[in-house]
């Protein structure tokens, strides 16, 4: 299994709304591994959900990511992402980071696949002081604290199924708390990986949004795919399609992103 898919995976969605999938997976890059993406997303919706009224409110956000994990052990990795969007000439810059460690508390194999337990902690927070006041700013300057703690089981034939969960916690601009649930089927063999998943999070004291990223709290059911392809020995190429099917205080947008990742192992 090509671990930085899965990484990438969650990457290509991780911009533009800060409590999105999370970088946390059911995989480690291993000791003395990292994993590096490059990744490019195009981000768009005619309908932005105040509250639960729908208005028309056309948004296209680009985005460029940089993601690194280095593995410290086979049980322990901290990971970092940076992106960079764009809307329009006023609505641009650098975003919101996002550095989290990974922990994982089980791993057992078994006659026909293999277990493993994740915890993830994080924090996201502003890397710029972009505007918040414009009609379509590209976020809200907000920190967030962010627990994840991940199973997956992986049949050695390559299929996997994972389920992740947690806590959300805002710290600023205002407190505000929400709980995320993921769940990923998918499989990988040699040189190609392809997954479907579906995304949910509920914010628990929201309230109605009076503009676009208005920051009352965002709830949504999202779903996605990824297909991956192995172009070199430690570089492949990932492309993945998402939508949100429905939400309060968000756009019901869609997605399509592509990128590259570099897969540094000792020795290589």
């Amino acid at each position: 299994m090509k671990t930085p898919v899965i990484l990438l995976t969650v990457l290509l969605m991780a911009v533009r709304y800060g409590r999105c999938q999370g970088p946390v997976s059911g995989f480690m890059p291993g000791a003395r591994a990292t994993d590096l993406a490059l990744t490019y997303a195009h981000d768009s919706y005619d309908t932005y959900v105040f509250g639960d009224e729908r208005r028309e409110r056309p948004v296209t956000t680009q985005s460029v990511n940089l993601f690194a994990e280095h593995g410290f052990s086979p049980h322990f990795s901290v990971l970092a992402t940076f992106p960079y969007l764009w809307i329009d000439e006023n609505n641009r810059g650098v975003q919101d980071a996002s550095l989290y460690m990974k922990y994982r508390n089980l791993y057992k194999e078994r006659p026909a696949g293999s277990w493993t337990l994740i915890t993830g902690l994080g924090l996201t927070f502003p890397l710029s002081n972009y505007a918040t006041d414009t009609e379509n700013p590209i976020g809200q300057k907000a920190v967030f604290f962010h627990g994840r703690l991940t199973a997956q089981y992986r049949l050695y034939s390559g299929f996997f199924i994972m389920g992740q969960s947690g806590l959300d916690f805002r710290l600023l601009p205002e407190a505000q708390w929400g709980i995320p649930f993921q769940l990923r089927l998918g499989w990988g063999a040699g040189r190609f990986y392809a997954d479907g998943w579906l995304e949910v999070l509920r914010s628990l004291n929201a309230g109605v949004d009076e503009n676009i990223q208005g920051g009352a709290g965002s709830s949504w059911t999202r779903l996605g795919g990824t297909g991956y392809f192995e172009l070199l020995n430690n570089l492949g190429l990932v492309v993945q399609l998402a939508f949100i099917v429905r939400g309060e205080n968000i756009g019901l947008s869609h997605r399509y992103g592509t990128g590259l990742v570099l897969k540094l192992r000792p020795g290589n």
